[in-house]
């Protein structure tokens, strides 16, 4: 016996949904880049999330802002990430983070200096780099 193709089920699609995983997908991409760009296979950085008020496009900052918190654990899971931080109004990221544009109103900052010693900035993620650059092994 041959069943029939399967066809969509209308009730079962949610325009607005699809929606805000398309946004959610647009950062782990721009994470999973910076990922490459920086090399970072093993370690799991802290993401920044800035949302900025005005955005040309039809999505509202408050929406947009609102699908990212609920969005916030798949996003540091799919990104492999440590946590996904979300920077509310005119707060900036910390020192040592390396960004990517999403769109006009979304950007994403990559932790990359994660902790201090006595003076200088040590950075534990470039350490190999660094060695290579002066010829140690």
């Amino acid at each position: 016996m041959l069943a029939s193709y399967p066809t969509p089920v209308e009730s079962w699609t949610n325009p607005s949904l699809d929606k805000q995983y398309e946004s959610a997908q647009a950062i782990v991409a721009a994470i999973r880049k910076l990922r490459v760009d920086y090399n970072l296979m093993k370690q799991r950085p802290t993401v920044y999330v800035a949302i900025s008020n005005s955005s040309s496009s039809g999505d509202s900052s408050s929406s947009f802002t609102e699908v990212v918190q609920q969005l916030a654990g798949d996003i540091a899971c799919l990104g492999s990430c440590s946590e996904v931080v979300l920077l509310q109004g005119e707060d900036v990221p910390p020192v040592g983070c390396s960004v990517a544009i999403v769109n006009d109103a979304v950007t994403v900052h990559m932790q990359l200096k994660v902790r201090e010693r006595g003076s200088g900035v040590q950075s534990a993620i470039f350490a190999p780099v660094i060695q290579a650059v002066n010829g140690q092994s």
